[in-house]
């Protein structure tokens, strides 16, 4: 008997990736850098890219890390770079 697909997944997150609503609850400070909020992946790595211009991360740096890291995962270490940013730059 051939085995039913389900019919829907949950939302994709990138393998080794947190769920995006958790990255969000730990890191809310990024949402204030967008203009509609952050309902997806897409949303969340595109503020991340303008707050990591903000926070002074090279062209050159958010390319490698993104090579290096992943897409999602880059994006995340700006939103708690920039949560933390006061504890880090103390």
């Amino acid at each position: 008997a051939a085995r039913a697909e389900p019919s829907s997944q949950p939302s994709r997150v990138a393998e080794g990736s947190y769920p995006l609503g958790m990255v969000l609850d730990a890191c809310p400070s990024i949402v204030d850098y967008t203009k509609g909020g952050i309902s997806n992946w897409r949303d969340f790595m595109a503020t991340a890219a303008v707050v990591r211009s903000m926070l002074g991360i090279s062209p050159s740096a958010w390319e490698e890390a993104q090579t290096v890291m992943g897409e999602v995962q880059a994006a995340i270490v700006v939103a708690c770079i920039l949560q933390r940013g006061t504890a880090i730059n103390s």
